[in-house]
């Protein structure tokens, strides 16, 4: 599902392009920025059709787009200097305590991540923000869906549990279409 671009960069999800503000693809964004200073773009088009949903479901003033958290502060170890691990999520809510991010499939370096993050909320703040993950378009409804009944009070825990890193991510699926654990398959 992936793909290596070059050995220093990041792996990328194959296929998801930049887009900008009107979902046009963007084909060299550093071009698009010189051309456009201080335009709007997306990372990818689930990003983009998941912020005009929320513009749509007039949503929109409680959303916080591209909040970068540090993790990890960056450290010094016998004489070499490793950075800070971050985290920029897409989308944040901090009156209803979201935290959302459009992902296609996680690499095993952000599952890692995944948990610096909660072990980050849990110490910092001794509580865990909904940290939802939107996989692909077929979702996006159901999660603007559950940000309008937050905000309206109603949490619903059904809903919520299908947006949750483990239900997203956590199953393989086979031949058959049944999804598997990898812990149930060891014997």
């Amino acid at each position: 599902m992936y793909q290596r671009f070059n050995k220093k960069g990041n792996q990328k999800v194959k296929n998801a392009s930049k887009v900008d503000e009107f979902g046009n693809k963007i084909e060299n964004l550093k071009e698009f920025l010189i051309k456009n200073p201080g335009a709007r773009y997306y990372d990818s088009m689930i990003e983009y059709k998941f912020s005009e949903a929320i513009k749509d479901a007039e949503l929109d003033h409680l959303m916080k787009e591209k909040v970068k958290i540090e993790i990890s502060p960056g450290f010094k170890y016998f004489d070499k200097n490793h950075n800070a691990v971050t985290w920029e999520y897409d989308f944040g809510f901090p009156d209803l305590n979201i935290v959302l991010d459009t992902k296609g499939y996680p690499t095993e370096t952000f599952k890692m991540k995944y948990r610096m993050i909660v072990w980050y909320y849990l110490s910092s703040f001794k509580t865990v923000p909904y940290i939802l993950f939107v996989k692909n378009q077929k979702s996006i409804p159901n999660a603007v869906h559950f940000i309008k009944k937050c905000s309206k009070g109603d949490v619903d825990q059904e809903l919520l549990k299908s947006f949750l890193f483990h239900n997203v991510f956590g199953k393989k699926r086979t031949k058959n279409g049944k999804g598997t654990n990898k812990k149930s398959d060891k014997k």
